[in-house]
């Protein structure tokens, strides 16, 4: 009976240059991997970090960051000793979102002429750039400050919106100012359709279990 030979390794290299992991973070590197030909029987490689206080490899390919900076990643198959290297970096911790915890669906009330500090986080909470700006929709009802300190001016509302600096990301919250204003006093009278799509104020979709300010059609409506 004649013995079946395997595909033969003639080359292997990684299709890119450069790679990029957060630090704490993981990333598989084995799909960069390149065989000559395609089709080679035996495609496992060695894997090695140059520098493993920066980043260490698995032998499967997965390399974890472990402090800012650069590090060299090679291959080498283990057929036909082919080898080729990249450059990792491993880069802060970004930004994945922001969220405002003050208020209540969204709305939070205030008196005039006095100072509140708006509850917010940043996801993660380890993220490196955790800078934001502020923006009021309506400065003379509602100031805000970078520092996320609000001041109610005069009875009405506005809408105070947080862009962090990295990704630019946002959340919104509806402020009332004024113990005399009610919510309904700010919304439209015209009527509520039930079976439309509703969304709350930063724009997501909610149904009819939802309760407090959303808005249809460009209208907002408060759903007690």
């Amino acid at each position: 009976v004649a013995k079946v030979q395997g595909v033969a390794v003639t080359g292997m290299e990684l299709s890119a240059e450069t790679a990029s992991v957060e630090l704490d973070a993981t990333l598989d590197l084995f799909d960069l991997v390149v065989f000559t030909p395609a089709d080679a029987t035996n495609k496992m490689v060695t894997w090695k970090s140059e520098d493993e206080t920066v980043a260490t490899v698995s032998a499967a390919g997965v390399v974890t960051g472990l402090k800012l900076g650069t590090t060299k990643i090679s291959a080498t198959s283990m057929e036909g000793n082919y080898s080729d290297t990249l450059v990792l970096t491993v880069a802060p911790i970004s930004v994945k979102g922001v969220k405002i915890l003050s208020g209540e669906n969204g709305v939070m009330t205030i008196g005039t002429s006095a100072n509140y500090a708006i509850a917010y986080e940043i996801i993660p909470a380890n993220a490196a750039n955790k800078n934001t700006t502020w923006e009021s929709s309506d400065p003379e009802t509602v100031q805000v400050q970078n520092t996320a300190l609000i001041i109610g001016h005069k009875n009405g509302s506005a809408v105070v919106t947080v862009t962090t600096e990295d990704g630019g990301f946002q959340d919104m919250l509806t402020v009332i100012v004024g113990e005399g204003t009610s919510v309904e006093d700010i919304l439209s009278e015209t009527g509520l359709d039930l079976n439309a799509p509703m969304y709350d104020v930063v724009g997501r979709q909610v149904d009819v279990s939802y309760r407090g300010i959303i808005i249809q059609n460009g209208n907002k409506y408060l759903l007690k």
